[in-house]
């Protein structure tokens, strides 16, 4: 299990603390701390919580309920479980625990804002609103926002260009890039509907351990980041079905394209093979069969005839 932990001084600068002492930082509730759990074992995080004096519900819904979103407001306490985006560009959930003067954030895999909040510790002072630990939660929250609208945006310049592929080489376009455009849309989408709530929920919060006037300016930021990629989100929706459109149209095209030169070239060879079935019958009498040049003729009329409706077909404009 990994467990960086911070102790937030009244300079707003995150200190960190070395991790045989996070528990006894913890238990003082004079010190405002902020630790991060992060690869855990289930049996870890029950020795963890009973060492912390988790009460029982918090307990079951973190062990339990951990994989599911969830907004959970008790009288001394309060949980959250809010879905983020992993540095793998996969779905993960984050639960974020909050008492007075400590914040708990729970999390499997690696989250790229936790980290890079707890390298700017020399930096803190300048985006701490107080020091407290619901301004740093509200900073969490507005780097959660901030990494979307820079995935939604990636996700922006990855369809423009597939856009503009597909407008000057409609073949060099795979489906696949498609399909993986429309993933990320949707991982990116459910992740946005589910951070939505959590922030409203943390606005209408009159909690003695919440101090909202040290949240409420980021929140209102990660709520209005939030709005704006779901905005962005749905018009990309929109143009990667249309997308998706006109490459099923494209190949569909091209699949009659192939069927219509297929039929052209059968109805060619077709008055040939016609002849030919017709002279190989073996019957005494046959028109031309003891004529001196009645090869020849036969020959002659076989080409003629194909060559005749190939030229007739191109004429017509068959073979655009």
């Amino acid at each position: 299990m990994i467990v960086n932990s911070f102790q937030i001084s009244d300079s707003l600068k995150l200190i960190p603390i070395l991790k045989e002492q996070t528990l006894d930082y913890l238990k003082n509730n004079q010190e405002r701390v902020w630790a991060d759990l992060q690869d855990f074992e289930n049996r870890e995080l029950e020795d963890w919580l009973n060492n912390f004096e988790i009460k029982d519900l918090t307990k079951q819904l973190l062990k339990k309920g951990r994989h599911r979103t969830g907004f959970y407001p008790f009288n001394s306490e309060l949980l959250m479980i809010i879905p983020v985006v992993l540095e793998s560009l996969e779905e993960g959930n984050l639960a974020i625990l909050i008492r007075e003067n400590t914040l708990l954030t729970f999390h499997k895999n690696k989250i790229t804002c936790l980290e890079s909040l707890s390298f700017e510790e020399e930096t803190s002072d300048t985006w701490l609103f107080g020091a407290s630990t619901s301004a740093l939660l509200s900073a969490i929250f507005m780097d959660l926002s901030l990494e979307i609208m820079d995935k939604v945006s990636v996700l922006k310049t990855a369809v423009d260009l597939m856009e503009d592929q597909f407008e000057k080489h409609p073949r060099s376009l795979k489906m696949t890039d498609i399909i993986q455009a429309r993933t990320q849309q949707l991982l990116l989408e459910s992740i946005v509907f589910g951070q939505g709530p959590s922030i409203a929920g943390l606005k209408l919060v009159e909690k003695s351990f919440f101090k909202l006037k040290d949240a409420k300016d980021y929140l209102n930021c990660s709520q209005v980041n939030l709005l704006s990629a779901k905005i962005l989100l749905e018009r990309l929706e929109n143009r990667i079905l249309d997308l998706r459109s006109q490459f099923q149209m494209n190949n569909q095209e091209d699949g009659n394209r192939r069927l219509n030169m297929l039929s052209i070239v059968s109805a060619v060879f077709l008055p040939t093979t016609f002849l030919a079935g017709f002279w190989g019958m073996n019957f005494e009498n046959m028109p031309m069969l003891d004529a001196p040049n009645g090869f020849i003729i036969a020959c002659l009329l076989m080409a003629i005839v194909p060559i005749w409706m190939l030229i007739y077909f191109i004429r017509k404009g068959w073979f655009k």
